[in-house]
């Protein structure tokens, strides 16, 4: 959608409590061509747009299958990738590669 329209800016954050990506217009209004994905059409005050120390998923435990969540300051920064979900998931895939 912004590569069609390179007026808009491609925003990251949440639709009520999920996390979401839209675009908004040099006027400030909400262009989210996939809204159709929530159970009700969001409203524009449902959009809230990622804040640094927002808690985000920031990957899947290799080991139960459950997401990852962590506080970020930063949307592109790898060094909170993480591959299991707690200590005790941590624990299990070690014995399982050791």
């Amino acid at each position: 959608m912004q590569e069609a329209f390179p007026e808009l800016r491609r925003v990251a954050g949440f639709v009520g409590a999920q996390e979401h990506f839209w675009c908004v217009s040099p006027t400030g209004e909400i262009v989210d061509p996939t809204a159709g994905q929530f159970r009700a059409e969001p409203k524009a005050d449902d959009y809230r747009e990622f804040q640094p120390g927002d808690e985000v998923r920031v990957g899947k435990c290799m080991n139960c299958g459950e997401p990852i969540y962590a506080k970020v300051e930063s949307l592109d920064n790898p060094k909170h990738h993480r591959s299991a979900c707690s200590h005790e998931c941590e624990d299990e895939l070690r014995a399982a590669f050791s």
